[in-house]
C-alpha cells in the first residue's frame, strides 16, 4: 500500500472535490444542437446559449429561421413551433428571448399534465394551459420561468417577466427544479 505526504494527499482531494463540484455546477449537458435552416450547424450566439443554459434543453435538433414567424403567429417578433421543433426569431434575437421560445419546445417534449399542474400551483395559477397569448396563459409563463432559470440558477429579488410572470427568489428555485424533474422523468419514459 502506497502512503502519501499529507500535503500531496489534501492537494490531491482539494483538487479532485473541485473538479468534481465544477462538474456539479456546470449544469446539464446541452441536448440540443441548434441548425439554420440553411442547414448551418451549431450557430452563434444561438448554440452558445443553449450550451450554458442551467436547466435541460430538449433532445435532439433544433431549427433556427432569423426571420418572421409562420403565418398563424406573423405578428409577432418571435415564436416556437413545437411540431415543427423550429423557433423563429424576427425582430428580437435576445437570449432571454430565444431561451422563452426553446421553453416551448421543452413544454411540448417534457411537460406532462402533472409537472403542467405542479407549475401552475407553484405560480399560483388557474385555468387552461394554452389559451390566446394576450391572456397571460401558463403557457406562456412557463416559457418565461423556462428561460429565467436556463439563465439565472438564483434570484436575489423577485423577477418580474413577461406575460405577468412574476416569481419570488424561493419559487424560482422551485420551478426550476420542476423542470429538471420533468427531463428526468421523461428520459425515463
Amino acid at each position: 500500500m502506497r502512503s502519501c505526504h499529507a500535503r500531496v494527499c489534501a492537494r490531491t482531494v482539494i483538487a479532485i472535490a473541485t473538479a468534481a463540484a465544477a462538474l456539479v455546477l456546470a449544469g446539464p449537458a446541452a441536448a440540443t444542437t441548434v441548425v439554420f435552416a440553411d442547414g448551418t450547424h451549431r450557430p452563434q450566439p444561438y448554440q452558445g446559449w443553449i450550451d450554458r443554459t442551467h436547466v435541460p434543453t430538449p433532445n435532439g435538433t433544433l431549427t433556427l429561421v432569423l426571420g418572421p414567424c409562420a403565418q398563424s403567429y406573423s405578428w409577432a417578433a418571435a415564436c416556437a413551433d413545437p411540431a415543427a421543433r423550429t423557433v423563429y426569431l424576427d425582430s428580437d434575437r435576445r437570449r432571454d428571448t430565444f431561451l422563452h421560445e426553446v421553453g416551448h419546445l421543452f413544454d411540448a417534449r417534457a411537460m406532462r399534465r402533472g409537472t403542467r399542474a405542479a407549475f401552475q400551483r407553484l405560480i399560483g395559477r388557474r385555468g387552461p394551459w394554452d389559451a390566446p397569448p394576450a391572456t397571460d396563459p401558463p403557457s406562456e409563463q412557463f416559457a418565461e420561468a423556462y428561460s429565467l432559470c436556463a439563465r439565472k440558477r438564483t434570484l436575489r429579488s423577485a423577477h418580474f417577466g413577461m406575460y405577468d410572470y412574476i416569481v419570488s427568489p424561493r419559487v424560482h428555485l422551485r420551478v426550476c427544479a420542476l423542470i429538471r424533474r420533468a427531463q428526468r422523468a421523461t428520459a425515463g419514459s
